[in-house]
């Protein structure tokens, strides 16, 4: 008996990084503290707020300004109860949108449970928590259009809402369209037979309020419990979704041919790296691979040895912009080549600068210069055993849905190498694939 399950999850907001991206210093940070002083509540993720305890500010403030990477900020409140921040929804004055404060997300009008293909429209046309609120009820309306087999119409509500129905509510009314049939999705016999199914009345439903797989900020996947294989999912908003990470995409066997030795090779080095050293060894990877694409001045400072690696490391929480020469004048010029010094802020580490020179370099050579030509083909092939997306576009009015399934035979979708790092914030991710 064939079987085959789709999970949606969701990413915490207010976490360690998001609260430090800008430094101990920021408006953030001073509103947190402020929030803490005052005994202002913070909003929960999984609903109600939370209070720190006026008496912990010093506390909270030393834990802020000692933070170390990856540590979580833990705060109680009077009675002794304990939060992690990544519980606290990332709301306006920390960064987050406005859309933020509709109720429209999985996690807020769905339990954690299972539906059935056949269920699910009636698991968001009867939700309460849709009903209770005007942007809900226009969902309500967006779920029946699509059951009865319509591109749903949006006119007739408010353009405020518009954004957090298509990047919020999009997430499953993606997932519906695709359920539907009205989803554009030209190969879908194709990756039906690549699943193993003939059509998706075979699967299930899951929507769970905390995520599970950190492949992307709101996921699922479908599964052939048959065959055991499982593609995953990623339903967003506009033209981009959220990029799935090197680090979770498992190359399968069958690819692993002289073909891709090389490439595999720069992936796996990537994959074994954390957010701080990866550009470094990744760099030192492609001076193995590609050793006349590295620029000439940059090969003087190749390969960087595991204590230079480590030391590149420690820098990337120490300095300012300012000291960037007390640099070897090689670690200089790279950066010099590479980042746009003027627009980069002053308290930018050093090691930052050198972290975010490295990643441009990488994203150049295979990017742009295309310098690995297995690269695009691989991911393609490695995306087609794990991912799919389902995009949600607003278009006149109109919300229209579209499934992109990369497949190197299929010749669908574009592929990136992607970093979300900065100079101020190397340690923000982790590169990523990026599908557009």
């Amino acid at each position: 008996m064939r079987f085959t399950e789709i999970i949606l999850t969701e990413a915490p907001h207010l976490g360690r990084s998001e609260l430090l991206k800008y430094g101990i210093n920021s408006k953030r940070v001073q509103e947190f503290l402020d929030r803490v002083k005052n005994s202002k509540p913070f909003k929960l993720i999984a609903g109600g707020e939370f209070v720190v305890d006026p008496k912990t500010y010093n506390e909270v403030k030393n834990k802020i300004e000692n933070s170390v990477q990856r540590e979580s900020i833990i705060v109680r409140d009077e009675e002794g109860n304990t939060v992690n921040t990544n519980n606290f929804v990332k709301e306006p004055a920390f960064g987050g949108q406005e859309k933020e404060k509709y109720e429209l997300k999985p996690s807020h009008i769905f339990p954690d449970g299972k539906f059935s293909a056949s269920k699910v429209f009636d698991a968001v046309i009867n939700n309460s928590v849709l009903q209770k609120t005007e942007y809900g009820k226009i969902v309500i309306d967006l779920a029946k259009q699509i059951q009865s087999g319509k591109e749903p119409v949006i006119s007739d509500a408010p353009g405020e809402y518009h954004k957090a129905i298509r990047d919020y509510a999009g997430e499953y009314l993606g997932v519906l369209a695709l359920l539907k049939g009205i989803a554009n999705f030209p190969n879908q016999d194709a990756w039906f037979n690549h699943l193993g199914v003939s059509s998706l009345d075979e699967i299930t439903l899951f929507f769970p309020s905390k995520q599970n797989n950190p492949l992307a900020d709101s996921e699922g996947f479908f599964e052939n419990k048959e065959t055991g294989n499982r593609i995953l999912v990623s339903s967003k908003g506009g033209e981009k979704g959220a990029p799935p990470s090197l680090n979770n995409l498992k190359i399968p066997d069958n690819l692993r041919t002289a073909e891709y030795k090389d490439v595999i090779s720069f992936i796996e080095t990537m994959q074994s790296s954390n957010a701080r050293t990866q550009p470094f060894r990744g760099l030192n990877a492609l001076f193995e691979i590609v050793p006349d694409k590295i620029p000439g001045y940059a090969k003087k400072a190749l390969p960087f040895s595991e204590a230079t690696i480590e030391k590149l490391e420690r820098l990337t929480d120490q300095g300012k912009k300012s000291d960037l020469f007390q640099l070897p004048k090689v670690y200089q010029k790279i950066v010099n080549e590479w980042v746009d010094l003027p627009r980069v802020k002053d308290t930018a580490p050093i090691g930052g600068l050198v972290h975010y020179a490295v990643n441009n370099m990488i994203l150049d050579i295979v990017n742009n210069k295309k310098s690995i030509p297995q690269f695009d083909d691989l991911a393609r092939e490695i995306l087609q055993y794990n991912f799919i997306q389902i995009h949600t576009f607003l278009e006149a009015d109109k919300m229209t849905f579209s499934v992109i399934w990369p497949n190197r035979e299929m010749a669908t979708g574009n592929i990136a190498l992607y970093s979300k790092a900065s100079a101020s914030n190397p340690a923000k991710g982790r590169m990523s694939f990026s599908v557009y």
